[in-house]
């Protein structure tokens, strides 16, 4: 979060439905990402409403991937934003992970 702050993007915490993405980050342009932080040892896999809030987010044109790891993370803000970041390009699968 400190990352994305850094670079003037504010990021707000979400705590108010059950199943709704961690955080949302207001990224500069009007493409807000609501993204679903789960651990990168594959134990962490996402809750039944979970899902089913990224689904709904996707259908209403926010991007709402799954992110495993701090890579993914800053794949994907550069990926919504002007910022760069030399990590590998990958492709995310139908659940929003990286492959």
């Amino acid at each position: 979060m400190k990352w994305a702050r850094a670079r003037g993007i504010q990021v707000s915490k979400n705590t108010e439905l059950v199943g709704i993405p961690d955080r949302t980050f207001w990224v500069p342009g009007g493409r807000p990402l609501v993204p679903e932080f789960k651990r990168p040892d594959g134990k962490g896999e996402p809750s039944p409403a979970q899902v089913w809030h990224m689904k709904k987010l996707r259908a209403m044109g926010y991007d709402s991937p799954l992110v495993e790891s701090r890579e993914q993370f800053l794949e994907l803000m550069a990926a919504h934003t002007s910022l760069t970041y030399a990590g590998k390009n990958r492709k995310r699968d139908s659940q929003g992970r990286f492959a």
